[in-house]
């Protein structure tokens, strides 16, 4: 047997013919076709309507890609539903957000431009709270309309200016949810072992360095005032992640002990950059497991059904 094929392709591109030379025999009725020629060689038309064949092929393959991204959506945003939701973000370069209130400005962040973790560095303008007293004034931020969550995270770089003197003073940093404390640690810029506060990994950015007389003492980042000053990443600090949280509303206070007595201008203050609060298991809006498995097996079978017929002959 012999094909032959002809150049006859209609303009739509939908179909084109073949010619067999076939020796003996029948050609089937299935094939729909048309002959001509005697018993023992007959030149057969056959005819492939491919342009059926292609609209199963597409309609079928759209069917299983369309299904498969209905899966995979469903897969994703059940992982969101999870993952952690930023529901406030400053890097205080637009000034001060509106949400937070207190006692608090905006100023350079001096030396320790560069200074941080991968991704996550001071730049440009750094929050400050310069009030002393025990304790100083409060800066506060206030959310609300907070979706439902089961964990809150605070992460912040914090900055400890200038001459804090540690427990010997009680210069002391604190953080408070809701009324609650999450973290009070004392501070000391010249001394290690008047620090409460022990860092845990990645958290130290600066480094202490030996100035007689004092212990470690750090490297001077600007401010004024002629003394060490220390930068933490408390993204890493772990009593300000996954704290228990689900109320629609949270009250976040950052506040400082600082010792009284004679105060040079800028002697001992605190600054924050890149403030970030994210909310842990919060609920997304997803489809039952159920309603997208069985969608997706109706997709599916439809789908393949559809590739099958285009293959048939």
């Amino acid at each position: 047997m012999t094909i032959e094929t002809d150049n006859n392709m209609a303009r739509d591109g939908t179909c084109f013919s073949i010619h067999l030379r076939v020796s003996g025999g029948q050609v089937e009725p299935s094939h729909r076709a048309a002959t001509r020629g005697d018993d023992r060689k007959m030149q057969t038309r056959l005819t492939w309507v491919w342009g059926e064949r292609a609209t199963r092929w597409a309609w079928g393959r759209r069917a299983v890609f369309a299904t498969l991204s209905l899966v995979f959506s469903w897969l994703t945003d059940s992982i969101d539903a999870q993952a952690g939701m930023i529901v406030f973000q400053s890097d205080f370069e637009s000034g001060m957000p509106s949400q937070i209130t207190g006692n608090a400005t905006i100023v350079s962040v001096e030396g320790y431009q560069g200074i941080g973790n991968a991704g996550n560095v001071f730049s440009g303008n750094l929050m400050v709270n310069k009030e002393r007293g025990f304790a100083a004034s409060t800066t506060t931020l206030i959310l609300s309309n907070l979706p439902t969550h089961s964990s809150i995270q605070i992460g912040f770089l914090l900055a400890i200016i200038n001459s804090w003197d540690g427990s010997s003073e009680n210069d002391r940093f604190e953080v408070l949810l809701d009324g609650q404390t999450l973290f009070s640690e004392t501070f000391d810029n010249y001394f290690t072992n008047d620090q409460t506060y022990v860092p845990s990994a990645s958290v130290q950015l600066t480094d202490r360095i030996d100035q007689p007389p004092y212990d470690k003492t750090f490297s001077d980042l600007g401010f004024t005032l002629d003394a060490g000053d220390a930068g933490y990443d408390m993204y890493y600090e772990p009593s300000l992640q996954s704290i228990a949280h689900s109320a629609s509303t949270a009250t976040i206070v950052w506040r400082a002990t600082l010792s009284g007595g004679f105060i040079p201008p800028n002697d001992e203050f605190w600054g924050i950059d890149n403030l970030t609060i994210t909310l842990d298991g919060t609920q997304a809006v997803v489809p039952e497991p159920s309603t997208a498995i069985i969608a997706g097996m109706f997709g599916l079978v439809g789908g393949f059904r559809q590739l099958r017929r285009s293959y048939r002959k």
